[in-house]
């Protein structure tokens, strides 16, 4: 059930960034398995049915593969402290080119996807 939930709400979340649009949000974290490996996802139930999805109708997702996964596919405790940095970099870009709502992100199968709403597709 927690799989398919996952995956169903994953996939209905459109991705977007740039100038951040909402500061907060309310966060939940999923586990799950696909394709039988494990995944784990953060992401921002209050946009389930949001208002602010108008404004953003694009969906971006970003993802970059792991240089040393765990077994399980997951990252090291060094790694992901690269991968928060990178995440960091991410957001600063966007917000020089357009206005975005982080949404969460994904962690599967030795990859890192981000997922964010964006007003603009440039």
């Amino acid at each position: 059930m927690k799989h398919i939930f996952l995956s169903t709400l994953v996939t209905l979340l459109w991705f977007s960034g740039c100038k951040s649009a909402t500061e907060t949000g309310t966060f939940a974290g999923f586990q799950g398995e696909r394709d039988g490996h494990p995944l784990f996802a953060i992401i921002d139930t209050s946009l389930r049915d949001s208002k602010v999805k108008a404004s953003f109708p694009w969906f971006l997702s970003i993802s970059t593969p792991f240089t040393n996964p765990t077994k399980d596919g997951f990252t090291t405790d060094q790694e992901a402290s690269t991968l928060n940095d990178w995440e960091d970099t991410l957001e600063k870009e966007f917000a020089g080119e357009c206005r975005f709502v982080y949404v969460g992100r994904v962690t599967w199968k030795g990859t890192r996807e981000l997922l964010h709403y964006v007003d603009t597709p440039d």
